[in-house]
């Protein structure tokens, strides 16, 4: 798979000097490094719980830069919390992972991990090099804080034997078809839903994208709910099961919308690529496809959920980190997308043979263009985790209206807003 592989010029690659002028071509001085060692930390969940996969991944790059030895320490338990405390002991690694969500914004806040643009001038490396919904989460005030190393992007997936069974042909393109499939697949006597979605704004929000709202505006510094275009992409979704035909998982005996449809209690999901590695080991017998989310009424964009690399402030050889996330966002990019099961954040490796041979993630590697990373502002993991989805639920269950809840998550979002004002 090497020649498939994209290339980025290497800060430290030595330069060959030809002849200038007829003069003889020279062989390039020998530049001696001394040696060093750099610790690369992350969840424990990659590439699998296997430490020597990871080892396995790196060797191209140790054979690159010998006098580069990577030290790799995974973190069990919450990462976020333990890399807080990492940084307040002073003991992090020189290069971490910053997750997708609120996860990366308080680490570039706090500043403690560097800005990249002068290793990447350095490189002659641009960030227009990736998906611009992947460099956007770690972007602040023109500067780049991570470089995206893999991503996932929400599909429907839908289950091929109930829509046969209902005579549909394939899965629905628009939102009309999406809620007609529905009505028509759902079977209350069998405990049967059309389509069940978990009631989160990490779902919910990309029927905001698709009708042309927003959740904050684009600096996320205010909330962007009390929009038309945000009421009717969540007008949408929550009538969908005011009316019966989506369930949410505890409806169905299962803790999340991947295993509703896993058990066959939904015939339609939207997940992410994760779901295609927990059907292949939890429900291998169901057969199902993957399509592009149904587009909305202004455009099919969908959420991105992108991981990236970053160096931390207390790095004494910040250069050698660069020369390693350098190496695993450019030349050991397909080699850690294949091996992770994850989608490439540069759309050059979306060419490579692993995307051929595995066919089931077409739909996903084509929605990458119009994906936008799911991410809300430091500060906001209480809000996000209770009220956003407090809210929901009391609108799903017809407690509130979609308006009510939008008023309140509004109300409450910019209260939020306000008392993170003065850090």
């Amino acid at each position: 798979m090497a020649k498939h592989w994209s290339h980025m010029v290497l800060a430290s690659m030595a330069l060959m000097v030809g002849g200038v002028g007829g003069m003889a071509a020279v062989k390039a001085p020998v530049v001696r490094h001394r040696p060093v060692t750099i610790t690369l930390g992350g969840w424990a969940a990659y590439p699998s719980n296997n430490v020597q996969k990871m080892y396995t991944f790196l060797k191209p790059f140790e054979r690159q830069y010998p006098w580069i030895h990577v030290k790799y320490q995974p973190v069990a338990g919450n990462y976020e919390t333990v890399l807080k405390t990492e940084y307040v002991a002073g003991d992090a690694a020189d290069v971490v992972a910053l997750n997708n969500g609120g996860q990366a914004s308080p680490f570039i806040d706090a500043g403690d991990v560097l800005p990249l643009n002068r290793f990447l001038k350095a490189a002659h490396a641009s960030s227009r090099q990736f998906f611009s919904g992947t460099t956007s989460l770690f972007t602040y005030r023109g500067k780049l804080y991570a470089i995206p190393r893999d991503q996932d992007v929400l599909g429907l997936f839908y289950n091929k034997t109930l829509f046969a069974k209902a005579g549909i042909k394939s899965p629905p393109k628009n939102w009309a078809q999406l809620a007609a499939d529905a009505k028509i697949l759902t079977d209350p006597k069998a405990h049967i839903y059309g389509i069940g979605i978990d009631p989160a704004e990490a779902y919910w929000g990309e029927f905001v994208l698709q009708a042309g709202g927003q959740i904050f505006n684009a600096g996320k510094r205010r909330m962007e709910l009390n929009t038309k275009a945000a009421l009717r992409g969540f007008a949408y979704y929550v009538n969908l099961y005011r009316k019966g035909w989506a369930a949410e998982p505890s409806q169905v005996g299962a803790s999340w919308s991947g295993q509703s449809f896993g058990i066959g209690r939904v015939a339609m999901t939207i997940e992410g690529g994760w779901l295609i590695g927990s059907l292949a080991q939890d429900w291998p017998k169901i057969k199902y496809g993957i399509a592009a989310l149904p587009k909305g009424p202004v455009n099919r964009d969908t959420f991105s959920y992108p991981v990236g690399w970053a160096i931390s402030k207390t790095c004494k050889h910040p250069q050698a980190a660069w020369d390693l996330i350098n190496y695993m966002t450019g030349r050991g990019q397909p080699a850690w997308v294949a091996g992770t099961d994850a989608l490439p954040t540069r759309p050059s490796v979306t060419h490579i043979a692993y995307f051929t041979q595995h066919a089931v993630w077409t739909p996903l590697v084509r929605s990458l263009p119009v994906a936008k990373a799911w991410t809300f502002p430091n500060g906001f993991d209480q809000f996000a985790n209770t009220t956003l989805n407090n809210q929901t639920l009391l609108a799903v269950q017809g407690q509130e209206s979609p308006a009510q809840a939008l008023r309140n998550l509004q109300r409450s979002g910019q209260q939020a807003f306000q008392s993170q004002s003065g850090r």
